[in-house]
């Protein structure tokens, strides 16, 4: 079986604004899922066969309509939980600092935008890795999935799957989001810490 953070890492990178490597990421992923999550696999054929019709503009394009201009479906984990609550800052801080505890590089995007998240949660363990994924990548994936209900993106079975690599790996109650409440400017403060060594503080 592919290890963990390499699965995690190529699912991270089906998510990546598309380019001319981007059915090929599709394909490794794709031959990664197939030793232990058959299913998973299966969803990423769809996306693979629009790819391979589309030139990399309108691969662009698609992408772009998917997840930018439709705000409920944005990629940024932490705006699905907080909205744009004083709690979502924090969460950005600690997601940067647990990129650089990891040495994993940012791009352009946000700390907390999904590439992020699951590269992290590749190299996470035990309960600081069920934390990452039943109160912000799970609950989150459900929303963004729940906004595509009526889309004919094949990006919305490409959530699926990777909403059921993560809760085949983390066997977790899904700790529902808290967006949009009123929370007073030191909740941040309160949120789980993930560290090196793969444990969950406060």
């Amino acid at each position: 079986m592919v290890p963990r953070c390499r699965r995690y890492d190529l699912l991270a990178g089906i998510f990546d604004y598309p380019d001319e490597e981007c059915q090929a990421k599709l394909q490794r992923c794709a031959g990664a899922l197939a030793d232990g999550y058959a299913g998973p696999a299966v969803l990423l054929e769809p996306l693979l066969e629009k790819v391979r019709e589309l030139s990399v503009e309108q691969a662009q394009e698609m992408f772009t309509r998917t997840f930018d201009i439709n705000p409920v479906c944005t990629l940024e984990i932490g705006w699905h939980i907080y909205g744009e609550d004083y709690a979502r800052g924090a969460f950005l801080v600690k997601m940067r600092e647990q990129l650089r505890e990891w040495n994993l590089p940012e791009s352009r995007e946000l700390p907390d935008h999904l590439t992020h998240v699951l590269a992290l949660l590749g190299r996470l363990e035990g309960e600081a890795a069920d934390q990452l994924a039943a109160r912000y990548i799970l609950p989150a994936l459900e929303k963004m999935l729940d906004g595509m209900k009526d889309s004919d993106s094949p990006y919305k079975e490409i959530l699926q799957a990777v909403s059921q690599v993560v809760g085949q790996d983390h066997d977790v109650e899904v700790v529902a989001p808290q967006q949009r409440r009123s929370e007073p400017p030191g909740w941040g403060a309160r949120l789980p810490i993930f560290n090196a060594q793969g444990r969950a503080g406060t």
